[in-house]
């Protein structure tokens, strides 16, 4: 009998477990794609008085082990009243209609740290073709 209960408690956890990884899974999977971004923000580093740079790193939304292109020197910015920094995200060396994810790594003296998650998913789209064969009737 103790069996039959161990085995049926360790199932009924694995159950918990899945359907939390299957929750996970489709909420990451409906997180919305920002289009044409113009800014990213991040908040700053607790420690942001010994920080000497942070750098803007972005990746394809699909593969992070990817080299980061482009990664940008953001210097130091200086945070808003919310510790929050906010700098300009360009398309530079990024393809149309890609969904993009970007890190931030935070360096000092004593070392670099890399941002635990990537940000929300984004890309950028053409505007959209001209009318043509316009007439009054």
């Amino acid at each position: 009998m103790t069996r039959t209960r161990v085995s049926v408690s360790l199932l009924s956890a694995w159950g918990v477990a899945f359907a939390g990884c299957v929750a996970m899974a489709v909420s990451a999977a409906q997180v919305p794609v920002k289009v044409n971004p113009t800014v990213a923000v991040f908040t700053a580093s607790p420690t942001h008085a010994t920080v000497t740079n942070y750098v803007l790193e972005v990746y394809p939304r699909t593969n992070l082990s990817t080299q980061a292109r482009p990664a940008t020197d953001l210097g130091k910015p200086t945070p808003n009243a919310a510790n929050d920094i906010t700098v300009p995200l360009t398309r530079s060396g990024l393809s149309n209609n890609t969904e993009y994810v970007f890190q931030i790594v935070t360096n000092s003296a004593g070392g670099s740290t890399r941002s635990a998650a990537p940000s929300n998913p984004f890309a950028w789209e053409d505007a959209p073709g001209a009318a043509s064969n316009l007439r009054a009737q």
